[in-house]
């Protein structure tokens, strides 16, 4: 199962193609089915209602990629209510490494979630800003290709979730790395 976010929203359409793009030669050979593939809208009670409808057609399901961890959180409401459970009957992978999604893998209900660093994002665009106000210089395209800040994705799971704050950021934080320009 495939949980979205906001139909039509480019970090939706982005993030499920990041799904498909592993599981579409598995999905070819027949070694696995995408049972349901539903917007929830980022948010918990949407999910409850999705994972709900697809729960009466189907509790044939493994694995649910959810594209924030409130859409997992909410997966997670609905597979209990249903008797299953989580993260043994099926396996559930959010994104953010929000508190939420944190809290889920620390109580063994959610396998993993990926951290996309938002911290750093908004941290190195106001650098950007400023170095650009400071020396009316523009960041060198070879570094910042379109001005697009890339922070290091990462999954945070079981292994590692207490070294993880908030949205993938180190529980304790040193300074933050210099802009290289």
């Amino acid at each position: 199962v495939i949980l979205e976010g906001l139909a039509g929203a480019l970090a939706n359409t982005e993030r499920t193609a990041g799904w498909y793009e592993p599981l579409q030669p598995l999905i070819d050979k027949g070694e696995i089915t995408i049972v349901a593939d539903v917007p929830a809208d980022w948010a918990r009670e949407p999910a409850v209602r999705k994972m709900n409808e697809i729960l009466v057609k189907t509790k044939d399901i493994n694995l649910i990629l959810a594209s924030n961890d409130e859409i997992a959180a909410g997966a997670i409401v609905s597979l209990e209510a249903a008797g299953l459970v989580p993260n043994k009957d099926v396996f559930l992978i959010g994104v953010d490494a929000s508190p939420v999604g944190l809290q889920l893998i620390k109580d063994g209900k959610l396998l993993a979630t990926v951290a996309h660093q938002a911290y750093l994002q908004g941290y190195w665009a106001v650098e950007m800003i400023m170095k650009y106000l400071e020396n009316k210089t523009e960041p060198p395209k070879d570094k910042w290709p379109n001005n697009y800040i890339i922070t290091e994705n990462f999954m945070v799971d079981k292994t590692n979730v207490e070294e993880v704050g908030p949205f993938g950021e180190p529980v304790k934080a040193g300074p933050v790395a210099e802009l290289p320009y």
